[in-house]
């Protein structure tokens, strides 16, 4: 996710941030935008479409 930052336009407007646990450990990486209650999973194959689809629509949005 960092690199897609690095890359886009809009990556300067993203804070990442790392936490110990969101509960979803089984499920791979976790991402929570701000205080939502969504958790996402996340993997390496999935994290393009979930920047393009997920994080940069709520930032236009």
């Amino acid at each position: 996710m960092q690199q897609l930052m690095e890359e886009d336009s809009y990556g300067s407007q993203i804070e990442l941030k790392s936490v110990f646990c969101l509960g979803h450990c089984q499920s791979g990486v976790s991402v929570q935008i701000d205080d939502e209650p969504t958790i996402y999973s996340v993997s390496k194959d999935s994290v393009k479409d979930f920047y393009y689809n997920t994080v940069i629509p709520k930032l236009k949005g």
